[in-house]
């Protein structure tokens, strides 16, 4: 049998279990990622990290010169088609 006032006192179950997960996400196509996908990006040049910061800081401003010949191969943005 369930007990009512039991019931009332316990906290969702989503808050039981504070997960902190990580995923990783490998692409070759930076206007996905960009703000879309991470918090912080990593750039990788021959399995060499070439910079890595957070993704805003890292797509305003580069601090690498791989990095920024990457970015200025990532093409404008398109118009989503009306639904």
């Amino acid at each position: 049998m369930v007990n009512p006032a039991r019931c009332a006192t316990r906290r969702p179950q989503s808050r039981v279990l504070d997960l902190h997960l990580t995923y990783l996400f490998i692409g070759h196509d930076l206007a996905v990622i960009q703000r879309r996908m991470s918090l912080d990006v990593l750039v990788i040049r021959d399995g060499a990290a070439v910079e890595y910061r957070p993704a805003g800081d890292l797509f305003d401003d580069p601090e690498q010169e791989y990095t920024r010949t990457l970015l200025t191969a990532v093409p404008p943005a398109r118009p989503r088609a009306a639904v």
